[in-house]
C-alpha cells in the first residue's frame, strides 16, 4: 500500500470515528436527560402507532414534526443544542463521506497532499499574507515598482478568474525576483477558496518520481500531481537536466493540459532558453494555454521580504 492509500484510508477513518463519536455522545447525553428521553420515546412511538394502523402516514409526519420541535426547544433550554443535534461535518462538500460528485473529493486530496507532501500544502499555506499584502514598494527603482504594480494586477486576474478556464500561468525572473512569492500568493489564495494545489520545486518533483522508479513502489505523487486543481513547479530549470527529467516534465504538463487542469511554473529561465531545455513539444504544449505571463522586476527581494516578516 502506498503512502497515499495509507493516507487516504488514516483520513476516512477519522472522519468515519468523528461521526461516530458524535453519535455515541449524542446518545449518552439524551439517555443522562430524562426530558429529552421522554421525547424521544414519544417519537418512537408515533411510529410504532402508525404500524398498528392508529393513524396515517400525513398524521405521522405531523405528529413527529411537533415532537422534534419539542425536542430541540428542550436541548436549547438545556443548554446541549450541539451536543444532541444534528452531525456538524468538516466538509460540507461531501458531508464527510469522502465522495463528492462521484469522485474523491477535494478535502480527502487536500489531506493527502498535507500529509503526504507537506511542503507542496501546509496549513502555512492558510497563515500566509494574501494578495493585498504583497507590496510593490519594496522594490527600490521606479521602473521595477511599475513592473510590480503590473505583475500584481496579473497575479489578482488570475486568481479572480482561475476556474473559469485551464489558464497556465510563467513566472519568469531572476533569482530573488519575487517569483515564488508571487506562486505562494496564489496558492494561499485559492486554498483558500478551497481548491487543491500543489506546489513542489522542480528538482523535487524529480527526486520524488526517481525515488518511486528506483525503489518500485508508487508514491501516489504522480496521480495527485496530475489531478490537483493547481499544480505550481516552482524553479523550472534548477533540476539537473536528463531525458528522464524532460520526458517526466512533458508527461506532466501534457497530462494536465490534456485533463483541462492548470499548471504554474516559476523560472529563472527566458523563454529561448525554456526552448532549449526542454524542447519544442513541451514548450508548444504549456504556452499554447498559457494567456500571462509574469516577468517579475530584475532584483534580488529576498532579504527585504525577510526583514518585512
Amino acid at each position: 500500500m502506498s503512502i497515499v492509500d495509507d493516507a487516504r484510508r488514516d483520513y476516512l477513518a477519522m472522519l468515519s470515528e468523528r461521526r461516530q463519536e458524535h453519535e455515541n455522545t449524542k446518545e449518552e447525553t439524551i439517555r443522562k436527560n430524562p426530558s429529552l428521553l421522554e421525547i424521544r420515546k414519544e417519537i418512537s412511538r408515533i411510529y410504532t402507532d402508525e404500524i398498528r394502523g392508529l393513524h396515517n402516514a400525513d398524521e405521522t409526519d405531523r405528529l413527529v414534526a411537533d415532537a422534534e420541535k419539542r425536542f430541540d426547544a428542550e436541548a436549547e433550554r438545556l443548554g446541549l443544542a450541539q451536543t444532541v443535534g444534528d452531525y456538524v461535518p468538516l466538509c460540507a462538500e461531501c458531508s464527510d463521506t469522502g465522495i463528492a460528485g462521484g469522485k474523491q473529493c477535494r478535502c480527502v486530496t487536500r489531506h493527502i497532499i498535507e500529509k503526504c507532501y507537506g511542503e507542496g500544502y501546509s496549513s502555512e499555506y492558510a497563515s500566509r499574507p494574501g494578495a493585498d499584502s504583497f507590496d510593490t514598494e519594496i522594490y527600490g527603482k521606479e521602473e521595477f515598482r511599475r513592473l510590480a504594480a503590473k505583475d500584481k494586477r496579473a497575479m489578482l486576474k488570475y486568481i479572480s478568474e482561475f476556474g473559469a478556464s485551464p489558464a497556465n500561468l510563467a513566472i519568469i525572473g531572476v533569482p530573488g525576483s519575487g517569483k515564488t512569492l508571487i506562486a505562494r500568493i496564489i496558492c494561499s489564495e485559492l486554498i483558500a477558496k478551497g481548491c487543491t494545489v500543489m506546489c513542489l520545486a522542480a528538482y523535487r518533483i524529480v527526486e520524488i518520481f526517481q525515488e518511486e522508479m528506483f525503489s518500485g513502489e508508487e508514491s501516489g505523487m504522480k496521480s495527485l500531481a496530475e489531478s490537483c486543481d493547481l499544480l505550481v513547479i516552482d524553479d523550472l530549470g534548477t533540476e539537473r537536466q536528463t531525458n528522464f527529467t524532460e520526458n517526466l516534465m512533458f508527461e506532466l504538463i501534457d497530462t494536465r493540459f490534456r485533463a483541462g487542469l492548470p499548471t504554474i511554473i516559476t523560472t529563472n529561465l527566458s523563454s529561448e532558453k525554456q526552448k532549449e531545455y526542454y524542447g519544442a513539444r513541451i514548450f508548444s504544449r504549456f504556452y499554447s494555454r498559457c494567456n500571462t505571463v509574469i516577468t517579475t522586476p530584475g532584483e534580488d527581494i529576498r532579504l527585504k521580504v525577510n526583514i518585512l516578516k
